[in-house]
């Protein structure tokens, strides 16, 4: 009838709608807010659970957009359509009479999946062999500090940095022994030993690894710049708590010294370091901005819940 069939038109313009508003907001607005929130480096933590959690957010929409899409012939909320649609699926012709929209959904949903799933795989896999290599590489011309737990290799210009991995390995350079104070070494050596103890190369692997897919999207490129940023700041308060807070403030100060950590690696130097440095020796900062960004995740899942019930 004419009523079903406005009525389905307009379940049809909410639901889209909504998905769509919580896909930009996810994927541009709520990335440039972030990346510029005053609050985010007193809590470094509630960062990374913060973009973690965006971006599953922001995976359940997209897909969630591309099923409301493949739908849009049938009737009913989303929810209803989906077990509809699936039922046919399950029928002796599953594609027989499939239109233009579901032919674009089924599409867009299968080279998500395949673009996302494929990318956290084949990086992790990449990444996973380059520090393996790395660890062999370490054993084989480095020599072991059992005091500090290190690796030491023989440079000249200061080095430091973290090889994730089973064990991991803390890497150091002669130069550091030779051109730092002893506890600014030992503040040093205590940051990269925060990273192993906090299995940070963890935190940056999946990121790390949907980045070169979805570089065109602000959520993609900003994410791992964020996490990076907080995990340094977390292997920042280890050090401080093992060693104090002057050493290490200290040798963020000569951060420019140090040489490139090679790739794959969870280097001393980055471009975070005046970020660390104001960090530690400024008041902590009000936390209040979290709120309001829990509080937009909290609208974007209701949002969502909404699009998959709404009946117009």
């Amino acid at each position: 009838s004419s009523n079903s069939r406005s009525s389905d038109a307009s379940s049809n313009t909410v639901t889209l709608a909504l998905l769509v508003g919580v896909v930009v907001a996810g994927a541009v607005v709520a990335p440039l807010v972030m990346v510029r929130a005053t609050w985010a480096d007193s809590a470094p933590r509630t960062v990374i659970a913060w973009w973690y959690a965006q971006g599953v957010l922001l995976l359940i929409s997209v897909l969630s957009l591309a099923v409301a899409v493949t739908v849009v012939p049938l009737h009913g909320n989303l929810v209803n359509r989906v077990i509809d649609f699936f039922g046919a699926l399950m029928s002796p012709h599953p594609l027989r009479g499939l239109g233009l929209s579901e032919a674009v959904g089924l599409t867009l949903l299968t080279d998500l999946l395949i673009l996302v799933l494929g990318g956290v795989v084949v990086g992790s896999v990449n990444s996973w062999g380059r520090r393996l290599r790395h660890h062999d590489l370490v054993d084989l011309v480095a020599r072991r500090d059992e005091t500090r737990n290190v690796y030491v290799i023989e440079h000249d210009r200061p080095a430091a940095y973290f090889v994730p991995g089973r064990g991991g390995r803390v890497v150091v350079s002669e130069g550091l022994f030779n051109g730092f104070e002893g506890d600014e070494v030992d503040a040093i050596v205590a940051h990269e030993h925060g990273h192993r103890v906090g299995h940070h190369g963890l935190w940056l692997a999946p990121l790390h690894s949907i980045r070169p897919f979805f570089s065109f999207v602000p959520f993609a490129r900003f994410a791992p710049i964020a996490v990076k940023a907080a995990i340094e700041m977390i292997a920042d308060d280890f050090a401080v708590a093992k060693v104090g807070l002057v050493p290490l403030t200290r040798a963020l100060r000569e951060a420019h010294r140090f040489d490139v950590a090679p790739p794959g690696a969870v280097p001393w130097q980055g471009n975070v370091i005046q970020r660390r440095t104001r960090r530690l020796e400024s008041p902590p900062i009000s936390r209040r901005g979290a709120l309001v960004a829990w509080l937009y995740l909290a609208v974007s899942g209701a949002t969502i819940a909404v699009a998959w019930l709404s009946n117009g």
